[in-house]
């Protein structure tokens, strides 16, 4: 099993790319 530590890396990096994401389809409107 993953450590809690490792999934809350993980939730953190998904986060920073979904947001990431985001910004980047807002600037190429």
């Amino acid at each position: 099993m993953a450590s809690s530590g490792f999934q809350k890396t993980a939730f953190v990096v998904l986060l920073i790319l979904q947001v990431g994401v985001a910004f980047g389809w807002l600037g190429g409107l």
